[in-house]
């Protein structure tokens, strides 16, 4: 019983060990598009695929071979304008929650409560998951698009 315990643990910490790379290269990722789109940066083929499993580059050099460059290049510029995008979407989902909770412009721009709703797409299973089916990834990239309005709202 305790051997079958400690292998649950050793195996759970594993996973969330490789959870925590992952989590911290899509949050470095988040921070590169971030500062893109404030202007600071302009970000590289391979930073736009750095939070993708390794085998995403392989994917890139396919599709270079398969569609060309041209292609490649008009589908990688389209994603960095998503990315402009998703914090459009994720302002217009502030300002939402805002009037849910009654305090559209008030003030006091509940930084630490926006920041613990971001956390709670995390933290709560019931977030994890769309139709019984585990999805934690959408929990954390909008999790991760909530930073900067957790943080300095527009």
């Amino acid at each position: 019983m305790l051997n079958n315990k400690l292998n649950a643990l050793v195996q759970h910490r594993a996973a969330l060990s490789s959870r925590k790379q992952l989590l911290a290269m899509m949050i470095t990722t988040v921070d590169k598009t971030i500062a893109k789109i404030k202007g600071e940066i302009m970000l590289s083929d391979n930073e736009l695929y750095d939070s993708f499993p390794a085998d995403a580059k392989k994917y890139r050099k396919e599709a270079l071979e398969k569609y060309g460059e041209k292609t490649v290049r008009r589908s990688e510029d389209t994603l960095r304008k998503l990315s402009k995008e998703m914090q459009d979407l994720i302002a217009r989902h502030y300002e939402l929650i805002r009037i849910f909770w009654g305090t559209s412009g008030n003030e006091d721009s509940q930084t630490s409560a926006y920041a613990g709703l971001r956390q709670l797409y995390v933290d709560d299973k019931g977030f994890m998951s769309k139709d019984d089916k585990p999805r934690p990834h959408v929990a954390v990239i909008l999790r991760d698009a909530m930073k900067p309005f957790s943080e300095n709202p527009r």
